[in-house]
């Protein structure tokens, strides 16, 4: 009997283990949504003094990085990706039984959204990050039809359609990148991609707001009300803003008002933040880099002359802010590299002690080839026509040395970066191989190909090649 038992008990904790590793390898990893959630458990209680809650214009377009680095403002995302004001409401309820913010921030672009529904990712993402309450199950319950709230319910019906995305960042704490150690639930879109924009600042009319999406809305306010938190609406500039939105959000201006709560639609302030959709757009939706700052300098200067927002900087209880806000530096600066097409440019860009450099230099050229000598002897590094592998880090140049195979590895604190110089006696010289992880760059064949890393960010950064006997950089 006792070893029935003890079996039965063996099984029970066998397989609640094995419940317990296939979720967390499994389990749906969006950033947007689950992992901010996910962070924001994480937080120390006290410490996040704004809260932005609302969809990608809000995650994407307000920079956390910018807030602490320039005002010392502690900030936190909860959002996801066309988070409906529902979801909205329950990440508000669930947020306030840990954080009590001095400032929220709800960014209101969704209140066009005309649907009682989302599709099923953006059901996923805004309610699995949750911890198991009454709250995640309302939230689940306004998600979906109730045809459908036992497929959300029971997690591991959904995970099925992830048995072919399982990658090695699912078996790795914070999804194997440094980005996530710290995050505060900002995603920084590089990408520039120019937009014309629409003007709306002469459409005055007013039209209704879909009855759920207004039901909501307005619980959202009143739940911040009854709490006596400060709540601010935003809605962020987009190049995509048609006149019909533009008059949903009047309607959402009015009801604001209704409650004295501030509402901003930044699409109206697009000279006072100094905007350009030209230069500062990633997407019709989204700004870049550029962009986001720009448009968080003109939020962080309304919320310092408005609020009693202490600047954190210094404080050791912030460092996870630093540390998250240094990343973000990092990667921003990095950008400039990855959108150079000139050569003599690139070289100066690369003029920096904060990166590994790892040139190769593979086939045959010209040692009357000025520009690859050049860019060789910018770093240091023989231009007589051998070929081989070298590092520049800190500003020391290493070649990777001499012999039939020589092989060296860079460790970061979750990826490798690998150089291999193989002599082949039939050529005559070096072939070389350059991987990060388990992915090898090599642009060009006869010429000098270049693979960047940070040391801030630990990702990596670039890759591009020079062709022998041209003056263009291949990507």
């Amino acid at each position: 009997m006792k070893k029935k038992i003890f079996g039965s008990l063996g099984f029970g904790i066998v397989l609640i283990l094995l419940l317990f590793w296939t979720k967390n390898v499994f389990s749906f990893k969006y950033g947007d949504g689950i992992y901010g959630m996910k962070k924001f458990y994480e937080q120390e209680e006290g410490t996040v003094d704004v809260l932005i809650l609302g969809p990608s214009l809000a995650f994407a377009d307000i920079n956390t990085a910018t807030l602490w680095s320039e005002y010392g403002i502690s900030a936190f995302h909860l959002c996801g990706s066309i988070q409906p004001m529902w979801n909205t409401y329950y990440y508000m309820k669930e947020a306030l039984k840990y954080q009590r913010p001095k400032v929220m921030i709800l960014e209101a672009s969704v209140t066009n959204m005309m649907s009682d529904y989302s599709d099923q990712s953006r059901i996923i993402k805004n309610t699995y990050g949750m911890k198991w309450s009454k709250d995640k199950l309302d939230a689940i319950r306004a998600s979906a039809p109730r045809e459908q709230w036992n497929e959300y319910l029971f997690e591991h019906l959904q995970y099925h359609s992830r048995y072919e995305e399982i990658s090695r960042a699912d078996f790795l704490p914070d999804q194997g990148s440094l980005q996530y150690e710290d995050w505060k639930g900002f995603m920084c879109l590089m990408k520039t991609v120019p937009q014309e924009g629409t003007d709306v600042s002469h459409v005055k009319e007013r039209s209704e707001l879909s009855g759920k999406t207004e039901e909501y809305y307005r619980k959202t306010i009143e739940l911040a009300k009854e709490e006596g938190i400060p709540l601010l609406i935003v809605v962020s500039p987009h190049a995509g803003i048609s006149e019909w939105s533009q008059t949903i959000y009047n309607t959402a201006a009015d009801i604001a008002g209704e409650y004295e709560v501030p509402f901003i639609n930044y699409n109206l302030c697009l000279e006072e933040i100094g905007l350009d959709y030209s230069t500062d757009m990633a997407d019709p939706m989204h700004l870049n880099y550029k962009g986001n700052q720009k448009y968080t300098r003109n939020i962080a200067k309304y919320l310092s002359q408005r609020y009693n927002l202490t600047d954190h900087r210094g404080d050791e209880r912030y460092d996870s802010w630093e540390r998250n806000s240094n990343w973000y530096l990092a990667a921003m600066s990095c950008q400039e590299i990855v959108e150079c097409t000139d050569l003599t440019e690139m070289t100066s860009l690369l003029q920096r002690e904060d990166l590994d450099i790892v040139i190769s230099v593979d086939g045959t050229y010209s040692q009357e080839d000025g520009n690859l000598r050049a860019f060789l002897q910018a770093f240091q590094i023989p231009s007589n026509g051998e070929t081989g592998i070298w590092i520049v880090s800190e500003g020391k140049v290493d070649g990777l040395g001499w012999g039939p195979e020589q092989i060296r590895q860079i460790p970061y604190p979750y990826h490798v970066l690998t150089m291999k110089s193989v002599w082949s006696q039939e050529k005559g010289q070096y072939t070389n191989s350059v991987s990060f992880d388990t992915t090898f760059y090599k642009q060009v064949e006869n010429g000098i190909n270049v693979v960047l890393c940070s040391k801030a960010t630990g990702e990596l950064v670039d890759s591009f090649g020079i062709l022998a006997g041209e003056n263009e950089i291949y990507r």
